[in-house]
């Protein structure tokens, strides 16, 4: 496959951090997303639907980990529902 090149090997740059970097080559409409000595490349379509599966996946983390941490009503409490004090 013949892709045209971009200013840069991967386009311009978005966002990075120490962890990796985000490019975007609006000629070919190609993102990538660099992790250390690893590139992949995404159509801007399937890198959006890629963020909003991610952006799900840590919403569920963090409602699995605040499950986790949160202690369990002993059946004195579950007993008082509503606010009612016994």
């Amino acid at each position: 496959m013949l892709q045209q090149n971009c200013a840069t090997q991967l386009g311009q740059w978005l966002a990075g951090n120490e962890n990796g970097s985000v490019y975007y080559c609006q000629t070919t409409n190609v993102v990538s997303l660099s992790l250390h000595y690893m590139t992949l490349r995404f159509e801007a379509l399937a890198f959006r639907d890629l963020l909003g599966m991610m952006g799900f996946a840590q919403a569920e983390i963090q409602r699995i980990d605040q499950a986790l941490n949160r202690p369990a009503l002993s059946t004195q409490d579950r007993n008082c529902q509503g606010g009612a004090l016994h």
